[in-house]
């Protein structure tokens, strides 16, 4: 790169939060991009440090180089939370001020609009999966963000026991209580 000596390393500050789960992935990824020749400077921070609002906060007020933090996820793909108007950031310049979930600062025209279409369509019609599918197609050629795993949800039961249901939408396996049964017959 033009103006950067031979031979200097890459060192990138990463934050995260002090959850075990998050260490384990930061330690992993900085293992690998150490093989790569990058040095990842590992700095894990208590949750309401991470996440406190800006302009102070590191996420929130947009301070930061590289950052690994869970996100929520639904059914469908939340791209409300990239548009250009969820960026946070001094009010009236950006909309939502500094409560703006788009931590990336991502901003596309293109991806905005396809967004747009899918808030503005109901989930049977044809211009809903199509509005998805061009705004996840521009998601992932820009890449504002990487999304590194996904949790998953598991449960399980008994042969005889029935109604249960995982749903990625839900904080938990028990949220159709009402509907869960067990015995012989059970499911038929």
């Amino acid at each position: 790169m033009a103006g950067v000596p031979e031979g200097t390393s890459l060192e990138i500050a990463f934050l995260t939060t002090d959850e075990e789960e998050k260490q384990r992935a930061a330690a992993i990824l900085q293992g690998s991009l150490a093989a790569c020749g990058v040095k990842l400077n590992i700095s894990a921070q208590p949750v309401e440090t991470l996440f406190a609002p800006g302009p102070e906060g590191a996420l929130f007020g947009r301070n930061f180089s590289l950052a690994q933090f869970g996100w929520d996820s639904s059914l469908e793909p939340p791209c409300f939370l990239y548009t250009s108007q969820e960026i946070p950031g001094p009010y009236p310049e950006f909309p939502k001020g500094w409560g703006g979930a788009n931590v990336s600062g991502y901003n596309s025209p293109d991806f905005d609009r396809a967004c747009q279409q899918v808030l503005f369509t109901l989930p049977e019609m044809p211009e809903h999966r199509l509005a998805h599918s061009l705004a996840q197609s521009i998601f992932a050629e820009d890449l504002p963000v990487l999304p590194i795993y996904q949790r998953l949800k598991l449960a399980a039961a008994r042969p005889d026991f029935c109604g249960v249901l995982i749903d990625s939408s839900t904080d938990s396996a028990l949220w159709n209580l009402e509907a869960l049964d067990y015995g012989d017959g059970c499911g038929q």
